[in-house]
């Protein structure tokens, strides 16, 4: 599930066990602008984070356990895509 509240988005909203899983994902066709995996900077991470604590200030029956996730989507190797699933990005 995709959510956004003014400032705040997350891409994806899941809950895995007992930890609410946040998850950023980020698609690239070509390294013009870098790797996805490049694309999660300080600024990027201190964001999700700030987003995560909103969305769990709104949905107080989630899970207290918190993850950030990061999935990043490169086609610009041809038609199938490598897909790269970090798990606890923000450690």
């Amino acid at each position: 599930m995709n959510w956004h509240q003014r400032w705040a988005e997350i891409d994806i909203v899941a809950i895995e066990r007992d930890t609410l899983v946040i998850v950023e994902v980020k698609t690239r066709y070509s390294h013009e602008h870098g790797l996805p995996e490049e694309s999660i900077t300080p600024h990027k991470l201190h964001s999700l984070e700030r987003s995560a604590l909103l969305y769990k200030q709104l949905h107080t029956e989630l899970p207290d356990a918190l993850r950030i996730d990061f999935v990043g989507i490169d086609f610009s190797h041809g038609a199938i895509p490598q897909i790269n699933l970090i798990k606890n990005v923000s450690t």
